[in-house]
């Protein structure tokens, strides 16, 4: 009788989705059931959103009116290392479609799939396979031409977020009391 992994090891897929700038965004939610009850986690990824555009609000007599919410670029860094999740079929499942890819030979026999493939050179199989399906929805070298948008959207991305820290320690620096003097410090004595 074959010995059941009671952990499986496995590493994100990122490119079991691509977002509309042509940036891997595939992720997948520990399950809430069987690992992780308290909070939404991703197994292997972690969310990463910066502020593109502030909040726009107007004071119309006594009641704050928005008139647009903060708008957000979300990105996500992903493990490089194996994660450990539970044996589950949620997970098992996770891995056959592909959105999560078996990082040892234990784990691809746990999840019955027919070959055990090196998850780094499976990662790239995924990429290519990933890029092309993305051509074929969006038209043919749409993911090459989204190259170039990428880059301006990551510069003016990163400009609003230096931009909102500064008004952000400008505000801090208006709210907070002036400090008190110091006084000065004696001179130091001299050692013989």
């Amino acid at each position: 009788m074959p010995v059941v992994a009671k952990r499986l090891k496995v590493l994100p897929n990122p490119w079991s989705c691509i977002d509309h700038l042509g940036r891997p965004c595939g992720v997948v939610p520990c399950d809430p059931v069987e690992h992780v009850q308290a909070q939404r986690r991703w197994v292997g990824a972690k969310p990463k959103a910066v502020q593109t555009a502030p909040r726009v609000a107007h004071m119309v007599k006594t009641t704050l009116v928005v008139v647009q919410e903060a708008q957000h670029d979300l990105t996500w860094s992903y493990s490089t290392e194996p994660v450990e999740v539970p044996n589950t079929p949620y997970y098992r499942e996770r891995v056959k479609q592909g959105d999560l890819i078996a990082a040892d030979l234990a784990t691809a026999n746990a999840c019955n799939l027919k070959r055990f493939t090196n998850p780094a050179l499976h990662e790239r199989n995924l990429k290519e396979l990933s890029i092309r399906h993305f051509d074929s929805r969006n038209g043919e070298g749409t993911f090459e031409a989204l190259g170039e948008e990428r880059k301006i959207r990551a510069d003016a991305a990163l400009e609003a977020a230096k931009k909102a820290r500064r008004k952000a320690g400008e505000a801090e620096e208006k709210a907070a009391p002036p400090a008190p003097p110091q006084p000065e410090p004696a001179p130091a004595e001299e050692w013989s």
